[in-house]
């Protein structure tokens, strides 16, 4: 990959997630990488623990805004056409609009997933 100047768009838990949302952003044209900073076996002892978040996806800083849009698109979509069972289903209307109108204190999944809920629940 052709070196741009790199800056952390999202931090993961796990390898799996950080590689499906690289994958994502690469789809749609996004320069993307892992950047890997977990610790490794005698640090952890050494430590105590392991980092939160270790798995730091990096974008170019030109492809940041195009990073936000695409990753935002995904997960909207992921919302609309989620079928599993989420927390978020057992949430009162006054909580969902809480969900709704602060979005910077929830995912963006949760975000589009509760916009969805919502108008399910206010068109029944």
């Amino acid at each position: 990959m052709e070196k741009y100047n790199m800056v952390i768009f999202l931090k993961c838990f796990d390898r799996q997630s950080a590689e499906e949302v690289v994958q994502i952003l690469m789809n749609q044209g996004v320069s993307a990488e892992i950047q890997d900073n977990t610790l490794d076996t005698l640090d952890k002892v050494y430590f105590g623990f392991s980092p939160e978040n270790a798995f730091w996806i990096m974008v170019a800083e030109s492809d940041e805004y195009l990073a936000h849009q695409t990753l935002d698109n995904a997960l909207q979509q992921a919302a609309e056409e989620w079928v599993g069972y989420h927390d978020i289903y057992d949430y009162s209307i006054p909580n969902l609009i809480e969900i709704v109108n602060n979005p910077s204190e929830w995912g963006v999944f949760e975000y589009h997933l509760a916009k969805r809920i919502l108008e399910d629940r206010l068109i029944q």
